[in-house]
């Protein structure tokens, strides 16, 4: 009798720590499992960003959601954290990226912001009025400039082709754009 009472008793207090066990292993199942919580992250705007060379870049930063699809389905709200930058004063490819992290739950993307410069320089040719060649003499220079909104000064670069009644003039800056002028030389 004694030793049935030890068992009843052993049983009665081991009932409660199994049923917490019991309970604890479905609310982690249900929690984890069955509730799927899930870390959205968010860039505003595009994930590609091409601007001209001289247009101001404004950040429209990322937001981050945690979640669950049964326990939290609003959610609350998580820091992003912004690291990478654009130098709007060089020509080039820069990357911006964004974190967010909630518990074990991490995500990152990135966005990528193009400097580019598709502006042609220009040639200006300095012309004196009255100014004509006398057949059989050569043409001397009336002048020139050249200038580009990225390389600055170009006069130097330009390339200058004599034809018989007429001046070709050609600059290229250093993203490739071209400018031409053509200066006619009246004898």
């Amino acid at each position: 009798n004694e030793m049935k009472r030890k068992v009843q008793t052993g049983i009665l207090l081991a009932l409660p720590v199994l049923i917490a066990l019991i309970i604890g292993a479905c609310i982690y199942v249900f929690t984890y499992h069955v509730n799927e919580f899930q870390l959205d992250l968010t860039i505003n705007g595009d994930e590609t960003v091409v601007l001209e060379y001289g247009q101001h870049y404004r950040e429209p930063g990322a937001k981050a959601r945690f979640f669950g699809s049964h326990i939290m389905p609003e959610g609350i709200e998580v820091a992003v954290v912004r690291t990478g930058f654009v130098d709007e004063t060089k020509v080039g490819t820069y990357t911006v990226s964004y974190e967010a992290a909630y518990e074990r739950w991490r995500q990152e993307k990135s966005r990528t912001v193009q400097i580019v410069d598709t502006v042609s320089p220009q040639i200006w040719l300095v012309e004196k009025t009255g100014g004509y060649v006398i057949p059989g003499q050569q043409y001397h220079e009336e002048g020139f400039m050249a200038r580009d909104n990225y390389d600055g000064d170009l006069t130097d670069q330009v390339q200058k082709t004599l034809l018989k009644d007429k001046i070709i003039y050609e600059v290229e800056d250093s993203s490739g754009n071209k400018a031409k002028a053509i200066r006619d030389i009246v004898y």
